[in-house]
C-alpha cells in the first residue's frame, strides 16, 4: 500500500472532495456530463499534483500545510465558477475535508477514519469545509464505537450509580436517583452526555433504561434481604419517552418487579418535560396504571415550559424535581432567581405537589431553599453519585 507521506514529512495534508452533485448529474443526465466535471478538476489540479479517485464521487490529493488556506480558497472559487446549480438545477452540494496525514500510515486507514467522521456530518447545500484534526477524529471515533456497541445491544459495561436524596431539615437520606455510567475500555468511564443522545438517535435508549432499572431492583433487593431500613424511602430511575412508547413497557417492568420482589411503594419513575409536551393517551394511561400500582411518578429536570404547565393536570404526577438551571440563578442573579423559584414553589404547593430541588451545590442555595420551606433535595453539597458500596454506608441496618 502506497504511503501518504513516504518522506515522513508531517506538514502534508490529505484533502478529500466529496462531490455529491456528481452522483445526481450521472443519474439524471448522463455519465458524459459527470466526466466533464471530473475533467475540469483534473485540469485545475494539473500543476505538480495528482488527483486520486477513491470511490463513487470521492477524490483526494496531497497538499503542503503552508498552502492550505489559499488552496482551499482556490477550490471554492473553482466550484463556484462551474455554477452547477444554474446549469443542472440540482442541489449544489460539496464536501471538502482535509486532514493532517501524520496520524495515518496508508490510504485505507485514512479513509476508514474519514468515513467515521463523514457519517456524522449531514450533507447540506453549498460548500462544506471541515478541518479533521486529531481531536475531531477522536470525538467521532468515540461516537462510532458507542453507536456500534448499542446497535449490537452490547452494553455490558453499563452500570448504575446512586445519587442520594436528602431531607433538607435534618440531612437524612430519603432515597436515591439511579443514574447511568458506561465503562468502555478505550475511553474509561463515560457519563450520559457521551452516549444518551446517540442511543436516542438510533432508537436504543430503551435497552439503557431497562439495564439501569434492573440494576436498581437488584440493589433494592439486596438492601431488603440484608435488613437495611427503607421506610419512607424512594428509589427513582429515569424512563425515556421511547421506552414509555413501547407496547410491552409495563409488562417488562412488572416482570422485573416480580423477579426481584420489589414493593412498588419504594419506586419512583422520573419522566422528563418531553413526555408532558406530547399528550399521548397511551402514555398517560400507562402512567396512571403505574400510579395505581403504587409507583410514584415525578417530573425530572423541570424548567419553566409553558406546555409542561398546561398539560400537568393530565398526568398522575406526585413530585416535581426543579432543574438545576433555575437554582443556579440564585448565584448569578439572586433577585431574578428568587422571584422565579418562589413563584414555582408556591404554584406547585397550590397544586399539592411535592418539590425536590436538584443540583444544590452551595451553602447560599441550600439556605435559600430551607428559608423557603423546600423539604428535599440532592446535589454535590451533600453527595455526588455513588457506587453501591459507598451508598450502603449512608444506610442503617435494622
Amino acid at each position: 500500500m502506497k504511503l501518504i507521506s513516504s518522506n515522513k514529512d508531517n506538514s502534508n495534508y490529505c484533502i478529500i472532495f466529496k462531490l455529491n452533485i456528481l452522483e445526481d448529474i450521472n443519474m439524471f443526465f448522463d455519465w458524459n456530463e459527470g466526466d466533464k466535471i471530473i475533467k475540469h478538476f483534473l485540469d485545475f489540479f494539473n500543476q505538480n499534483k495528482v488527483l486520486y479517485k477513491h470511490e463513487g464521487s470521492k477524490f483526494f490529493l496531497i497538499e503542503k500545510k503552508e498552502n492550505m488556506d489559499s488552496f482551499i480558497m482556490k477550490i471554492k472559487k473553482e466550484i463556484y465558477k462551474l455554477d452547477l446549480f444554474k446549469i443542472y438545477n440540482l442541489e449544489n452540494s460539496f464536501k471538502i475535508l482535509y486532514i493532517k496525514d501524520s496520524f495515518s500510515a496508508d490510504y485505507n486507514s485514512l479513509f476508514k477514519q474519514i468515513k467515521i467522521i463523514e457519517e456524522e456530518i449531514p450533507s447540506k447545500r453549498g460548500i462544506q469545509i471541515y478541518d479533521l484534526n486529531n481531536n475531531v477524529y477522536a470525538v467521532y471515533y468515540k461516537k462510532n464505537i458507542i453507536k456500534n456497541l448499542l446497535l449490537k445491544n452490547d452494553i455490558s459495561g453499563l452500570y448504575a450509580v446512586f445519587q442520594p436524596k436528602f431531607n433538607l431539615d435534618d440531612n437524612s437520606v430519603i432515597g436515591a436517583e439511579s443514574l447511568c455510567r458506561w465503562y468502555i475500555k478505550d475511553f474509561g468511564n463515560l457519563s450520559p452526555v457521551d452516549f444518551i443522545s446517540i442511543a436516542e438517535k438510533i432508537g436504543k435508549i430503551d435497552i439503557i433504561d431497562f439495564k439501569i432499572i434492573e440494576e436498581t431492583f437488584i440493589f433494592i433487593n439486596y438492601l431488603l434481604k440484608n435488613n437495611y431500613s427503607l421506610s419512607k424511602k424512594l428509589f427513582s430511575f429515569n424512563v425515556s419517552l421511547c421506552s414509555l412508547e413501547k407496547v410491552d413497557f409495563i409488562k417488562r417492568l412488572n416482570s422485573l418487579i416480580k423477579k426481584y420482589e420489589i414493593p412498588t411503594n419504594l419506586l419512583e419513575i422520573e419522566i422528563t418535560e418531553t413526555v408532558l409536551a406530547i399528550p399521548n393517551n397511551s402514555i398517560i394511561n400507562k402512567l396512571i396504571a403505574l400510579d395505581h400500582s403504587g409507583i410514584t411518578i415525578s417530573i425530572d429536570d423541570f424548567t419553566m415550559g409553558n406546555s409542561s404547565l398546561r398539560l400537568l393536570n393530565l398526568f398522575p404526577i406526585k413530585t416535581i424535581k426543579l432543574d438545576k438551571s433555575i437554582l443556579d440563578l440564585i448565584e448569578s442573579n439572586y433577585i431574578l432567581g428568587e422571584i422565579i423559584y418562589k413563584n414555582l414553589i408556591n404554584l406547585f404547593r397550590d397544586l399539592n405537589l411535592n418539590i425536590l430541588s436538584e443540583g444544590i451545590e452551595t451553602k447560599n442555595q441550600l439556605t435559600f431553599l430551607i428559608n423557603n420551606n423546600v423539604k428535599s433535595g440532592q446535589g454535590f453539597i451533600f453527595s455526588k453519585p455513588l457506587l453501591k458500596d459507598d451508598f450502603l454506608k449512608l444506610f442503617k441496618v435494622g
